[in-house]
């Protein structure tokens, strides 16, 4: 995002403003302020996006690791019976 931003630096800006500004008139700056918050909200929401989707991930990584622990421990319980010639 920050590489971004450097690209779109004085997008919000007329060249009066700022030695980097776009536009030679307020509405011009005007428009660009709205473009340049719409870039932020995407973003802003593209990162909601993968940080419940990461959630998401480490939900079923947990998941997983406890159907690995549950078929652990079948096969161990299992051994354990053979053992004892239970099985």
């Amino acid at each position: 995002m920050n590489e971004i931003l450097k690209i779109l630096e004085g997008i919000d800006k007329t060249e009066a403003e700022s030695d980097n500004g776009w536009w030679e008139t307020s509405i011009g700056a005007q428009f660009g302020d709205e473009k340049l918050n719409d870039i932020i909200f995407c973003f802003d929401e593209l990162k909601a996006q993968r940080d419940e989707l990461l959630e998401a991930l480490i939900d079923c990584r947990r998941t997983l690791e406890i159907a690995n622990f549950t078929q652990e421990l079948a096969v161990v319980n299992a051994a354990i019976a053979k053992a004892k010639g239970e099985a």
